[in-house]
């Protein structure tokens, strides 16, 4: 089994586990469950598993799947679907995914454009029926009848594809998967963050106030910023934020923590750990690995990866351990779960609201090593170039 396949099988089997224990619940207190896989909003990530993992655990429990609606779409972080199409805003311009930086992952790369041709190299069945549900369908004078009258058609979990390009789009949508469900028919979701928030009827929140970073007021303590993702989307915040706000920066070298030596690793962690425990007590500190992309000669670039956010989460788990940060901002998506996990030892938070309109969430963590800690999760492909700096002087950090 391959190294990736490896991954993918755990959070396969976690995945069941997860889905099984909701539809207990849900059968306990006879209520009907919705099951929504979340979905990178370019495309990355292990489709086939996910959704294969939740089908097994819904048919275990007695509910098998009809189909699957696919909706990648993140309004809120310029990310389109159009014309079976993912499209990716650059500013004032739209880019297919499949032909930006995320597209050339180098663990999730691929290079299909229309949608249906990427669900079906995903899948592995290059002949399988892949529906999808247009624009004009969902705009039309009866859209949600429309979009139900193909869900209703689903069977054996083929999968239907959502365009949507505005927050109306999605709520046909959800009304259409609504009137199927009273249908009897069983739809899984895979979806992008725009559409878990109708999933669970919520409406858009505002940002976050002052007051609900820091109930308690600020305090006198600074900041911990940790980047870890390496989109250039990331390093173009990562520019911005430090020609902008005022910073210490603390950089760890990856090529150190992915020697064959491990004590060269733990050098190099050691030696980040205490420059960034001496600057706290002064000054906000950002922590980020160094944005040289490498691929060690021994390993795959997935392991290689993981041991840059081993060393990373290791580096931040000795810091915390020592001082409580003001706030913790973490970049990148593994980057955020790893260090809530691993580093602070969290395993609840509160999600107290977001940043920014309709995205970088913050949590404060309940329990783990700092409890209380004001924790923003900042994934490493969202906002514009200005994003990190605006976020930091949201949380107090000084302008240049």
């Amino acid at each position: 089994m391959s190294e990736v396949s490896e991954v993918a099988a755990a959070g396969a089997w976690c995945s069941v586990r997860l889905v099984r224990r909701a539809a207990r619940i849900a059968e306990a207190k006879g209520l009907r469950l919705r099951v929504v896989t979340r979905s990178d909003s370019t495309l990355r990530g292990h489709f086939r598993a996910e959704l294969a993992a939740a089908s097994r655990a819904l048919a275990d429990a007695g509910t098998p799947v009809d189909g699957v609606v696919f909706v990648p779409a993140f309004l809120e972080a310029g990310r389109y679907t159009a014309a079976d199409t993912q499209w990716v805003a650059h500013g004032q311009v739209l880019s297919p995914a499949a032909q930006t930086e995320y597209a050339r992952d180098r663990t999730f790369g691929y290079d299909e454009t229309d949608l249906k041709d990427w669900v079906r190299a995903r899948l592995g069945t290059p002949g399988a029926p892949v529906h999808s549900v247009s624009l004009a369908e969902v705009r039309g004078n009866d859209g949600v009848r429309a979009v139900t009258a193909k869900l209703d058609r689903l069977t054996g979990g083929e999968v239907l594809i959502a365009n949507a390009m505005h927050p109306t789009d999605l709520e046909v949508l959800m009304l259409a998967i609504l009137a199927a469900e009273e249908h009897g028919r069983r739809i899984l979701i895979r979806s992008g963050p725009s559409f878990v928030r109708l999933c669970a009827g919520q409406t858009l929140p505002d940002p976050v106030t002052d007051d609900q970073i820091y109930p308690s007021g600020p305090g006198a303590e600074h900041g911990l910023i940790v980047v870890g993702s390496h989109t250039g989307l990331t390093n173009a915040q990562l520019a911005a934020a430090q020609q902008t706000t005022r910073l210490t920066t603390i950089e760890l070298d990856v090529r150190a923590v992915v020697d064959p030596e491990p004590a060269t690793a733990r050098t190099e962690i050691q030696r980040a750990t205490q420059a960034a425990l001496k600057a706290l007590p002064h000054t906000d500190v950002l922590l980020h690995t160094s944005r040289t992309l490498i691929d060690h000669g021994r390993e795959t670039p997935l392991l290689t990866s993981r041991a840059i956010a081993d060393a990373l989460t290791r580096t931040v788990a000795g810091i915390v351990s020592q001082t409580r940060p003001r706030f913790l901002v973490a970049k990148g998506g593994i980057t955020s779960s790893d260090l809530a996990t691993h580093a602070l030892g969290v395993r609840k938070a509160i999600v107290t609201g977001q940043m920014l309109p309709g995205q970088i969430p913050l949590w404060t963590l309940s329990d783990g090593a700092r409890p209380g800690l004001p924790y923003v999760v900042f994934p490493g492909n969202v906002g514009g170039e200005t994003a990190l700096a605006q976020v930091l002087t949201r949380l107090g950090v000084p302008n240049t």
